[in-house]
């Protein structure tokens, strides 16, 4: 199929002609952007919901919303970077021919190096694809099993590393209360001293407090 056969195809959520997408994804560029946009948002609320429901204030959520919406993209696109560029290294180390890493869809706005060649799409907040040529047929398989898993392995593991650091660890002395709290003077001296914060699951009662 030709590039402007391609292009006419109807989107597969508005139906009207699908346009140019470098991704050879089947949505057009407008719907992209739309289901881009509803993403954004619904994650800057969550963050602001979440914050909310953990016993955090007003303002602690405001600025959790803010910053996930100031921070949504980039970190979208760079873990979509990341794993595509994951797809291309894989494949380079084991001897395929890598032509292309997209990141986004719709039309190419930025087109950088050749072999592999680097192309960011308008629509940021897409797909990503990496484009890559094997002529050897013994072990084929086995090279591309590896090549496609790769990235999602290196995506498991910069996940677990970035949640890991995120979590502080308790410092000496801390007091930790978990379960159903105790009356008396122990808990009161718990509270008292750690503040903020503690979480409080809603309608159980139970209580989960440390001091970092």
């Amino acid at each position: 199929m030709d590039a402007a056969a391609a292009d006419a195809q109807p989107c597969r959520t508005c139906g009207r002609p699908r346009g140019p997408n470098l991704a050879e994804g089947t949505r057009c560029a407008r719907c992209g952007v739309r289901h881009a946009l509803m993403v954004w948002l619904a994650a800057a609320f969550a963050a602001g919901e979440w914050t909310l429901y953990y016993g955090g204030r007003f303002g602690d959520a405001l600025t959790a919303a803010v910053v996930t919406f100031a921070c949504f993209v980039p970190a979208v696109v760079g873990a979509v970077f990341v794993h595509e560029l994951c797809h291309a290294l894989a494949g380079r180390l084991l001897g395929q021919t890598v032509s292309r890493v997209l990141v986004g869809e719709g039309r190419a706005i930025v087109r950088v190096g050749r072999n592999p060649e680097f192309v960011f799409g308008s629509v940021l907040v897409g797909n990503g694809l990496t484009t890559a040529m094997d002529l050897r047929l013994d072990a084929y398989r086995t090279r591309m099993s590896a090549m496609l898993l790769s990235a999602p392995i290196l995506s498991l593991a910069v996940g677990a590393i970035a949640w890991t650091m995120s979590v502080p660890a308790p410092r000496r002395g801390a007091i930790v209360c978990v379960g159903e709290p105790r009356p008396g003077a122990d808990h009161a001296r718990a509270r008292a001293d750690i503040q903020r914060p503690y979480l409080e699951r809603p309608g159980s009662g139970a209580v989960l407090m440390a001091r970092h």
